[in-house]
């Protein structure tokens, strides 16, 4: 048996032979046989025999004393890594638990970069991925794990943030939790020096029957004002990627204290706290709306407040609007169930009032209508009633009109005249009253009475008690004396 060591591939190999020799294949003396204590002896300078590998186990090891000797611990063990990442279940479960953290410290507007204030910029976005946190100023934000990664932007917006959790945030902080700021200086003589501050927006998406429609809204400042400065924030929105709205759905402006606008971009509170460019509608109950628009249909023009019932509308279920008409000459109120408007109460700027007619020729002018020819209309009622509880009125107690006018003495009103009535009887079952008609001077004169009397009407002048009509005899019976006696119980006349 002969054992030949190739020192090239650093291998022994047996060859059957006789002899009791190590053949040992080399390069320069090529396969020569020498005894098996002379073959060590030369390959003592090379190798005496083979070498197995370290541990493959992450660790770093050397050869002592015969043996491999761990130097440096490593990691855990892996297994073979073949394939996709995904089937490596073990180092996906690894990469899970470490969901990194990001850290913003609160800003107090410092410069670009990353400065000792803690403001944090970048000239592109910057994606988050793999889940995890963002700490920023008072409380944190947690990112997902899966589905859309967040997105840091040069304007410090996130977008698709799965929690919001707010802790030391209290009233006028100076830690702000979220600071858009726009720290590019004003310039002058351009719109003002406007800088507006970064956008806040909000976008979704909604299926529009064909395709997915995206729905967004915008929030940003827009500085104003140029010498006296000033701010509003404005809100608007975008449908399918379109322009934003112009004006604004809803501003609110630093001018003045403060004041809000809806449909207005730079709403004025010197003249309004709040300022509407369209109909406001109040429902305080299921049972009415108020409504502060434009009349429709024949009344398009017509500026008007309204208030409307629940349900159809007829001639007991009605609108009400109270308004301008459409040239503005008068303000109106009028019921509505039917195309046009038909006022019911106007008043001119010039102060007449006309009821039932738009175009009132006194201070007050009241007309009413009806299709009846042989009937007296009642198109004005005074009454008078006694307000104590469970007391009616007695003898005496009536109504009256009194007339007064400026006398020859500036800013002097005297009274002129009295149209009164008043009970004779209050008793309610057996009333009766009178009317009476008296002229002033210094003093009351009264002139004229009439009185039911439960059958008829007594008539009385000159202050003399009413009286029935006198019946006077017919023919030769009658006299100038009875005549006279008549006229003298109802007042007319009087003997010296």
């Amino acid at each position: 048996m002969k054992v030949i060591f190739n020192p090239l591939a650093v291998e022994f190999q047996l060859a059957p032979d006789q002899a009791s020799e190590i053949h040992i294949a080399d390069p320069r003396k090529l396969y020569q046989s020498k005894t098996v204590e002379g073959a060590l002896q030369e390959l003592g300078w090379r190798v005496a025999l083979r070498l197995t590998d370290a541990p493959h186990d992450g660790n770093t090891y050397g050869r002592k004393n015969g043996a491999w000797t761990t130097i440096t611990a490593g990691g855990g063990t892996w297994g073979s890594i073949t394939g996709t990442l995904s089937d490596q279940t073990d180092l996906q479960d690894e990469l899970n638990a470490k969901e990194p953290t990001i850290t913003i410290l609160a800003s107090t507007r410092g410069g670009t970069g990353v400065n000792n204030a803690g403001t944090l910029t970048n000239a592109s976005n910057t994606t988050i991925t793999g889940g995890g946190t963002v700490a920023l100023g008072g409380f944190t934000l947690t990112v997902p794990a899966t589905g859309t990664a967040a997105l840091l932007a040069t304007a410090n917006v996130f977008t698709a943030l799965q929690t919001v959790t707010f802790s030391g945030i209290t009233e006028q902080t100076v830690v702000p939790a979220l600071d858009l700021v726009n720290t590019t200086p004003a310039i002058n003589g351009w719109m003002y020096g406007q800088q507006y501050s970064g956008a806040l927006h909000w976008r979704g998406q909604v299926w529009n029957g064909s395709a997915s429609q995206d729905i967004s809204f915008r929030a940003q400042v827009v500085p104003l004002g140029g010498a006296t400065p000033y701010g509003t924030w404005r809100l608007t929105a975008s449908t399918g990627g379109g322009a934003y709205s112009s004006p604004s759905i809803m501003s609110i402006t630093s001018l003045l204290g403060g004041g809000v606008g809806i449909l207005r971009d730079d709403p004025n509170p010197g003249e309004a706290k709040l300022w509407v460019g369209g109909n406001i509608r109040a429902q305080p109950n299921s049972n009415v709306d108020i409504y502060f628009d434009i009349a429709r249909a024949a009344n398009s023009n017509l500026a008007a407040f309204r208030i409307t019932p629940t349900g159809t509308f007829t001639s007991t279920n009605q609108q009400w609007w109270v308004g301008l008409n459409a040239n503005q000459s008068y303000l109106m109120f009028a019921p509505y169930y039917t195309n046009p408007l038909t006022p019911t109460v106007v008043y001119l700027v010039t102060g007449e009032m006309g009821v039932g007619l738009t175009a009132p020729l006194a201070q007050l002018h009241v007309v009413d209508t009806t299709t009846t020819t042989n009937a007296v209309l009642e198109v004005q009622r005074i009454e008078a009633r006694v307000s104590t509880a469970s007391t009616g009125g007695a003898a005496g107690f009536g109504v009256g009109q009194g007339f007064f006018a400026e006398t020859a003495t500036d800013a002097t009103y005297q009274q002129q005249g009295l149209i009164s009535t008043s009970w004779i009887d209050a008793t309610n079952a057996s009333r009766k009253a009178k009317i009476s008609l008296s002229a002033y001077d210094t003093a009351v004169r009264l002139g004229f009475e009439i009185e039911a009397s439960g059958s008829e009407s007594k008539i009385g002048f000159h202050g003399v008690a009413p009286i029935v009509r006198a019946v006077l005899a017919t023919g030769a019976g009658a006299t100038v004396d009875n005549v006279i006696t008549a006229l003298q119980n109802l007042g007319l006349v009087k003997q010296a």
